[in-house]
């Protein structure tokens, strides 16, 4: 889809084909769902899990090391401190290679996952997969007339389908809700 967008030949197959668009599309997918995935909070890449403990904890600076999921692209929230934002030594944490560190001695971690099945995609992040593909594929079919217009074109649809996604995305979320700390001032009441 994003080949015809541009007004470059379709491939014959994905995996094998050895034409110049073969090449940059395999060139350009990965890189650029990821991307996708680790730039916006998608709800259908969103995962919950309770990490376990590494048996090596860090040097310094750190009481506990855990494994990430294979399939972690990026951290959403850490469940452990969602009622409450400090600047405590004991609820800071850091990414580091594989692991997250942090001297919490449990983890909840929510997270973006790496989704590679294009069945599971959401139909906004494919369009929106489409058109930025669309970008990375122009500049390499550069002699085609009309290029400033189409990157225009594509640009704007890209801009229209980013806006829509968050709208959707934050329609399908809902963590405001009443806590006890709101309960407790609109009704004047001691927490």
């Amino acid at each position: 889809m994003a080949l015809k967008d541009v007004g470059r030949k379709r491939l014959t197959s994905y995996e094998s084909d050895a034409s110049a668009e073969g090449l940059d599309c395999r060139l350009f997918y990965d890189q650029t769902r990821q991307e996708i995935l680790r730039g916006f909070d998608w709800p259908f890449a969103r995962k919950r899990q309770t990490l376990s403990q590494d048996t090596t904890t860090p040097d310094f600076e750190y009481a506990y090391r855990y494994q990430l999921p294979t399939d972690y692209l990026c951290t959403q929230k850490r469940a452990n401190n969602l009622e409450y934002d400090s600047d405590e030594e004991d609820d800071r944490w850091t990414i580091e290679g594989n692991y997250i560190l942090t001297n919490d001695s449990s983890v909840e971690l929510k997270y973006v996952s790496d989704i590679e099945d294009i069945s599971k995609f959401d139909p906004l992040f494919t369009r929106i997969l489409i058109l930025r593909l669309s970008l990375q594929l122009l500049p390499a079919g550069a002699g085609i007339s009309g290029t400033a217009s189409t990157r225009d074109r594509i640009e704007r649809m890209l801009g229209n389908a980013e806006k829509k996604a968050r709208t959707v995305a934050f329609q399908e979320d809902n963590t405001t809700g009443r806590s006890d700390w709101n309960n407790a001032r609109s009704q004047d009441v001691a927490v």
